[in-house]
């Protein structure tokens, strides 16, 4: 039987990276999930993220751990995408933090494609 992947490497999608449509973060505060959109950087292998409109009070710090979502497409095979789940740490930038991921996942539905079997 084959196995089908729409899974790709980061680095099949760096245009994705590099002109995001659209990104969102996710992390804890206070007990409570703040989820908000952002805006998104990928600079030489650096991902740097910035929080647009978190509550009052329940902006991010450093240290905590975050999710990173930056997705595009509307139909089915458009849809592609980069998820990043690390650690924040302040950026030389005024409001701007930097993700050191722990895991990363990457799709690219338009590229489905046999998987090696293990």
């Amino acid at each position: 039987m084959k196995r089908i992947s729409r899974l790709v490497q980061p680095e099949d999608l760096r245009d994705l990276l590099d002109r995001p449509p659209r990104a969102s973060i996710a992390y804890v505060r206070g007990g409570r999930l703040v989820a908000a959109p952002a805006s998104f950087r990928h600079d030489g292998g650096r991902y740097l993220v910035a929080p647009i409109g978190a509550p009052p009070g329940a902006a991010p710090r450093d240290g905590d751990t975050a999710m990173v979502l930056v997705d595009d497409g509307v139909y089915s095979l458009q849809l592609r995408g980069l998820r990043l789940r690390g650690v924040l740490r302040p950026a030389a930038d005024a409001g701007w933090f930097e993700l050191a991921p722990e895991k990363t996942i990457a799709w690219d539905y338009a590229r489905m494609h046999e998987r090696a079997q293990p």
